[in-house]
């Protein structure tokens, strides 16, 4: 099965070819959980989501389509050291770019030790968001839980353009310069730091946003803005708060 990529995928393909988006959801755990139980889950939840099956190959003009694969999710288990040990694993994961190239568009890493454990599924742009992954991770946890995922085929897995009426359709293939695409880019390996919020101040946090007509993704963006200003930083040091959002 195959499908050509929607104007949106392939926007986020190019652009990840010349500064990598790939992305991580991080889920901190409390259970004991073998890895064969959870590379059975992944399985299962890899035939419901066909975009997690898939590659990305161009045709004989240049554009991208998903070609769907056999390649299972490669799992990457790594003993727990300690409560921080997931972000520095999560550095290394971010350096690395997935190929676009190679089914599947994902990786899963499981930091476990005892009852605890972190699970980190990292993700290419083109195939999921932010709130994708969320609702990826919650597939994986309810699998985990004993609940069992149908098949889907890839082409219940439509490109926004083709899901939602009134979006134009992408333009018509036009062939591609003969120097494109550039080879796969890498990025440096970025510095994690995470900030814990407790459940009582999560709910203050909420009501408070609504109260001021805001989101909470706003306050904690402002709040992130505000304590940039009382760094010492040089007038020619380049500091940016960058915004997901839901197409």
């Amino acid at each position: 099965m195959e499908r050509y990529l929607g104007a949106f995928e392939h926007l986020y393909w190019l652009y990840n070819q010349f500064y990598p988006l790939d992305f991580a959801t991080v889920a901190k755990l409390q259970g004991q959980f073998s890895s064969e139980q959870l590379s059975t889950v992944l399985r299962q939840v890899q035939q419901h989501h066909p975009l997690l099956r898939v590659r990305i190959a161009t045709d004989a003009l240049g554009q991208p389509k998903f070609v769907e694969t056999d390649d299972e999710i490669p799992l990457r288990l790594v003993a727990r050291t300690d409560d921080r040990h997931w972000q520095a694993e999560l550095e290394v994961e971010l350096a690395r770019s997935l190929d676009w190239q190679v089914a599947p568009l994902l990786r899963v890493v499981l930091l476990q030790s005892g009852a605890e454990s972190e699970l980190m599924i990292i993700c290419h742009h083109a195939i999921a968001d932010g709130l994708s992954g969320v609702y990826l991770m919650r597939d994986i946890l309810q699998g985990l839980g004993g609940k069992i995922f149908d098949w889907s085929d890839l082409s219940a897995a439509l490109s926004l353009e083709s899901a939602l009426p009134g979006i134009a359709p992408s333009p018509e293939a036009t062939a591609k310069p003969k120097d494109y695409p550039p080879p796969l880019s890498r990025r440096s390996r970025p510095h994690i730091r995470t900030a814990l919020f407790s459940p009582e101040f999560t709910q203050q946090l909420i009501q408070r946003s609504r109260a001021e007509h805001t989101t909470v993704h706003s306050a904690i963006s402002a709040a992130f803005l505000l304590a940039l200003t009382r760094q010492d930083a040089k007038s020619s040091d380049m500091m940016r708060c960058l915004h997901p959002f839901n197409v």
